[in-house]
């Protein structure tokens, strides 16, 4: 119950205090889909992107982010997941980031970590956080990192 009221107010901070001042839902209405468990109505988006299956779906979220929040989900939560952290080992200095919120994934991640090939520098294109007040800090930090590769790419 705490994270979805933490996700509603991360939508509402989306909402009125982005740049733009405007939020995007990346939707999709399946047919033939009866696992599908539906869409969570309280998000209220300026514009919504209408797919016609899962993978569409979450590619255009991944084309459309610019930074991922990472909630406890279920298996399409691991999916979107492992693309966006595949993505981000492929174009190291030049992905997205993103938070994983909560404690359970330091378990999640390292285990992970122990059993498959992950090195160092996949690991340094996420962080864990378990307080709301460490959300802002954590994306300007990483909006810091990734201005700093792009000045040294212009030297290059």
């Amino acid at each position: 119950m705490e994270t979805r009221r933490f996700q509603k107010q991360i939508l509402f901070i989306k909402t009125h205090l982005a740049v733009k001042g405007e939020t995007l839902a990346v939707t999709f209405y399946p047919k033939d889909a009866p696992g599908f468990e539906g869409r969570y109505l309280g998000n209220i988006a300026d514009k919504e992107i209408k797919t016609s299956n899962y993978i569409e779906r979450m590619f255009k979220l991944l084309e459309h982010g610019d930074f991922y929040i990472i909630f406890k989900g279920g298996t399409g939560t691991i999916s979107e997941l492992g693309t966006a952290w595949v993505l981000a080992k492929l174009y190291l200095g030049h992905h997205k980031p993103f938070i994983l919120y909560g404690e359970f994934w330091k378990e999640i991640t390292e285990v992970l970590r122990r059993n498959l090939n992950i090195d160092e520098k996949e690991m340094s294109v996420f962080e864990i956080i378990t307080r709301r007040e460490d959300v802002l800090p954590t994306i300007e930090k990483f909006e810091k990192t990734m201005q700093e590769i792009k000045l040294e790419d212009g030297k290059r």
